[in-house]
């Protein structure tokens, strides 16, 4: 070889080893930041068995009845998924934490401002736009706080990474999730818009769900979910009588709230929700004048954020600032979004819709879904004002691979976890 080099002109030499360069930068560039990323082996995980004790001690707090801690329980020993999306006040309790230093992103401490709170595959979804059409993007704002966003993100990776993985994709792929989801947020922070997506701005599996969505009826919805013609809601396990003299005290809280409907029916639901489980929602069926058929208005306690106090007092719930930072972060409120006290708990109303619909969790919908989830949630974040362009900087692949690396290392805690909840409330195997 160095003799062939001697052989050749000074412009023939300085262009083969500008190729040979370039050759050997494209053989050890990785092809993305995944490939950079790797756990650390120092790393120091909180034992799986204060998991157990924590969320005893946070069910025991909200005062849910030992039938739904059951069955809350159950629910979560379904998935490491389902277990990591019931439990957000754990997540956060981790991040004061075990995980305090993990979690940091940039050296830089992250400005703060108006977060989801609950950020993960489930809490996106369609439902009804302001103009009235389908749209597809936040659905659940409840947890939704004041903090770094960081945390928004730091949960959306975990979500994904082990959504990834519960639908046998590789450790590497899902990890990619997590990258194409940090690098739409930094794509598009400083876009303006809301939390949601209309068909128009949508593609594949999160246009054809918008458009399913839209096509649907209000009376083959109602008729779903009724009997006697339309007058009274089914009770079929989904919905159960309440008991007589809390029906009566919900209904007459709901009729002061809102004087122009007509409440035709009042049912329980009680085995919807994750983290929720087990606390009071109803469904009512009513009437009012700008409508043709009836409709149905949910209404539910509110869980207090357990973004800045993970001690889950339901008399912490703020009404009036939930609302307010469901606005602030882009969501889609109207006349139906109400909060009301009763004694110590504090109710939210809004309309069962329609035009509620999700994705099924499954390897073809995590890539468009963990793009879009970024975008929208640079939207939203950016709807504070606040310079977050200014706070990444330059260090975009910092901010990445951290946050790939965070997503993994506490995914690998949720799975952990996880085997010891399913050890303790999972179904065992039949013999």
């Amino acid at each position: 070889m160095i003799g062939r080099l001697a052989s050749l002109s000074a412009q023939q030499r300085a262009v083969f080893q500008r190729m040979s360069s370039a050759s050997a930068s494209r053989e050890s560039a990785p092809s993305s930041l995944v490939d950079t990323v790797r756990v650390d082996p120092q790393i120091r995980y909180r034992p799986p068995h204060e998991a157990v004790s924590f969320m005893a001690d946070f069910d025991e707090q909200l005062g849910i009845s030992n039938e739904m801690k059951a069955e809350k329980r159950a629910l979560m020993a379904e998935s490491s998924h389902t277990f990591f999306r019931a439990s957000p006040a754990l997540f956060y309790q981790d991040l004061k934490t075990t995980y305090s230093k993990a979690s940091r992103l940039l050296d830089t401490p992250a400005p703060n401002v108006p977060i989801v709170g609950d950020l993960h595959f489930g809490n996106s979804g369609t439902f009804r736009g302001p103009e009235g059409k389908a749209v597809w993007g936040f659905n659940d704002f409840d947890q939704a706080a004041v903090g770094s966003p960081e945390y928004d993100l730091e949960r959306l990776g975990v979500s994904l990474y082990v959504a990834g993985r519960s639908a046998n994709l590789s450790a590497r792929d899902s990890m990619r999730l997590v990258e194409k989801m940090g690098r739409a947020y930094l794509n598009h922070l400083g876009e303006e818009g809301p939390s949601y997506l209309t068909a128009e701005e949508s593609e594949g599996p999160i246009r054809a769900i918008i458009e399913k969505a839209g096509s649907k009826s209000q009376h083959n919805f109602i008729t779903k979910w009724t009997t006697d013609g339309g007058r009274k809601l089914k009770r079929d396990g989904k919905l159960v009588d309440p008991e007589k003299d809390r029906q009566k005290e919900i209904t007459r809280e709901l009729e002061d709230e809102f004087p122009d409907l007509k409440f035709l029916d009042l049912a329980s639901k009680p085995h919807s929700g994750g983290s929720t489980r087990g606390l009071e929602r109803y469904y009512s069926l009513v009437t009012s004048k700008d409508r043709e058929d009836p409709w149905i208005l949910e209404t539910k306690v509110l869980l207090p954020s357990p973004v800045n106090n993970q001690d889950g007092d339901l008399k912490r719930a703020d009404g009036k600032e939930f609302l307010d930072l469901w606005n602030k972060l882009g969501g889609v409120t109207d006349e139906r979004h109400q909060t009301f006290k009763d004694n110590s708990l504090t109710f939210f109303t809004r309309e069962r819709e329609r035009e509620k619909d999700s994705l099924d969790e499954i390897a073809g919908n995590l890539e468009p879904v963990a793009d879009a989830m970024g975008r929208l949630l640079a939207r939203a974040h950016s709807k504070s004002g606040v310079d977050l362009k200014g706070w990444v900087g330059s260090q975009e692949d910092k901010f990445l691979s951290k946050l790939i690396r965070f997503s993994r290392t506490y995914a690998r805690q949720v799975e952990s976890d996880y085997r010891e909840w399913n050890s303790r409330y999972g179904t065992p195997p039949s013999t």
